[in-house]
């Protein structure tokens, strides 16, 4: 506690809490699989698998092929529900659902998506134009709408479904050491070597006691009076 010296208030400091203080302890190692698996999501996409749209902007894309396989591959199980479809101006969109076997809990979950594609006209018509739509325009736009609404889906997995390809502003990411049990066990067996000398009596036990039997559920309060000393 600090007093603040043009006040006379006592100012209370308090530290904010790690992300494993706000899990349950019984969840803790699921937590840590969990960003085990979004860190795999947030690995750079192989270079070979990208692609530039010279129609849009040289934007860079992850084409649908790859996209697909990559689903079977990460999740085993998914589905694709089409919720709704219609046209927008001189194009046709969809708006697909993308259900998945989550392989961390075992748990069905879902993202939405949506994608929209341009009606060819024929050529030097107005592109607003729907007498001059060429023939088979509707059955090419359709589907090429659904494929970009299932990369918007999968987007939102991470990186390497292609999420961040065309942005300038990201942040990287890592694993939460807070949630790794095995790193804060080692982090606590090397402190409690370290400042054995100068362990309260009281304490010394019952640290001894968390380290023996692996108290998972005592880790963190161990590891702050260990850090406090």
């Amino acid at each position: 506690m600090e007093e603040n010296k043009s006040t006379g208030v006592a100012i209370v400091k308090k530290e904010l809490p790690s992300i494993s203080d706000l899990y349950d302890v019984n969840n803790i190692e699921l937590a840590f699989k969990k960003d085990q698996f979004n860190l795999l999501m947030n690995q750079n996409p192989e270079p070979k698998w990208i692609l530039e749209n010279k129609f849009a902007g040289n934007s860079k894309y992850i084409p649908i092929g790859i996209i697909e396989t990559l689903l079977q591959r990460v999740f085993k199980e998914f589905r694709i529900e089409v919720l709704r479809e219609g046209t927008m101006f001189n194009a046709v969109y969809v708006t697909v659902r993308l259900h998945y076997l989550h392989p961390i809990t075992g748990e069905w979950s879902y993202h939405d998506g949506v994608g929209s594609a341009q009606i060819k006209t024929k050529q030097g018509a107005s592109p607003a134009d729907l007498a001059s739509i060429n023939n088979n325009a509707v059955m090419m736009a359709l589907p090429m709408a659904k494929s970009y609404a299932i990369k918007d889906c999968a987007d939102h997995f991470g990186k390497l479904f292609g999420r961040d390809l065309n942005r300038k502003d990201t942040m990287g990411f890592g694993i939460d050491k807070s949630l790794d049990q095995e790193s804060i066990y080692e982090e606590i067996c090397t402190l409690f070597e370290e400042k054995k000398e100068i362990v309260p009596a009281t304490d010394f036990k019952n640290i001894e006691r968390v380290i023996e039997n692996k108290e998972k559920t005592s880790y963190n309060k161990i590891l702050k009076l260990l850090k406090s000393l």
